[in-house]
């Protein structure tokens, strides 16, 4: 019996893109998943209360905790047709981010809600530092750990991480290889 290893890509996904801040900055390169993470504790990151996506749930930020699904924490961008942005999260694709009055909390998309459309503004001079607003407001912490995403006047930045796709390596029995390979070994 011959074992071959065989590499399988595990794609988690390429959706949505950012191509262009409202301000007309390039916020080029925002493509696929990420992971938000506070800039000046980086063991903090966003994610759904109780990580779980459901409607009305409020985003936070928290360490991913050990038995947490991976998507709760995963995020993705959709240009909408004025040139903002919906805010995804990963587990559940018919929610989007809303800025409320005092949180960011997971709603149903509605494209006639303007609390629901994003600006994505690069942090000058920075590589993956980008502010999330909602009108003139932006997304942010009264605390730099275990604390509500809010919405302040005052502008916060976040540090956007790619999730890259995972590659994983197994070991598999092709049984039809067999006698392929052992024909090849007879003629060597």
């Amino acid at each position: 019996m011959v074992l071959v290893m065989a590499m399988v890509l595990t794609s988690i996904g390429s959706l949505g893109t950012v191509a262009k801040a409202e301000t007309g900055k390039a916020a080029d390169g925002l493509k696929g998943l990420y992971r938000i993470y506070h800039t000046e504790d980086e063991t903090q990151r966003m994610a759904p209360g109780g990580n779980q996506a459901s409607e009305g749930n409020n985003l936070w930020l928290w360490e991913q905790e050990a038995n947490a699904p991976a998507d709760c924490e995963m995020f993705y961008f959709e240009q909408a047709e004025d040139g903002s942005y919906y805010w995804y999260n990963k587990q559940d694709a018919q929610l989007v981010m809303q800025a409320d009055t005092s949180a960011v909390s997971l709603q149903r998309k509605n494209a006639a809600s303007a609390n629901q459309k994003w600006t994505i503004e690069k942090v000058a001079g920075t590589e993956d530092q980008y502010y999330l607003k909602n009108g003139s407001r932006y997304a942010s912490t009264s605390a730099n750990r275990h604390a509500q995403v809010s919405m302040s006047d005052t502008a916060q930045a976040w540090r956007l991480a790619k999730v890259e796709p995972e590659v994983k390596l197994t070991w598999q029995q092709h049984h039809k290889n067999r006698r392929k390979y052992n024909r090849s070994c007879d003629r060597i």
